[in-house]
């Protein structure tokens, strides 16, 4: 028959049986997924980390500081509905390190978005800048000392890695001032 069809992107296999039985009641197996804009890369990242191709699930709301390198989360990317409902439950006050403080969240991207709004902080950096700068963060950390010798990470590499990624440098590439990348750290 085939007369009817179902264009998705792609799914998880409980939702995939269920289009599939839907197709299966009007006797079609037309089902085409596409992926407008590819996870493949962080299928890769994945993969390479955890030697696993899922997709990583976020619990921002169990998160005390949120930093997102144009992660358009509230409105656009991954599941904005989900993020939205976490983002609220984050910012929602609560008893942290003796003290009832909300979740403080800063965006980084070139545009002034609905996700920016929202954060308490937005850093305005070049398209294509926001590496650099989440590089020049973590340098920071690493030089402050803040990654503990039992964390499970290679400090040493890590801070090789970040070396060349100082807030200085990277200011002078990407117009955020080096005390502002400072700060965020």
């Amino acid at each position: 028959n085939d007369r009817v069809a179902v264009i998705a992107s792609p799914q998880g296999p409980t939702l995939q049986a269920i289009t599939y039985a839907f197709l299966g009641a009007y006797k079609s197996d037309r089902a085409i997924y596409y992926e407008a804009i590819s996870d493949e890369p962080a299928r890769e990242a994945s993969q390479m980390v955890f030697g696993r191709r899922d997709l990583p699930s976020y619990r921002i709301d169990q998160a005390e500081v949120l930093i997102s390198f144009s992660a358009d989360f509230l409105e656009t990317w991954r599941s904005p509905i989900e993020l939205a409902r976490q983002y609220a439950e984050f910012r929602a006050p609560k008893n942290r390190n003796g003290a009832l403080t909300i979740g403080r969240a800063i965006y980084v991207g070139p545009r002034f978005n609905m996700t920016a709004a929202k954060c308490d902080e937005w850093i305005a950096a070049p398209a294509g800048g926001e590496a650099m700068l989440a590089l020049a963060i973590l340098n920071v950390i690493l030089a402050q000392g803040w990654v503990g010798p039992n964390s499970g990470v290679d400090v040493a590499a890590l801070k090789n890695f970040a070396a060349s990624y100082d807030p200085a440098s990277v200011s002078q590439k990407t117009g955020v001032p080096a005390d502002r990348i400072s700060k965020i750290a």
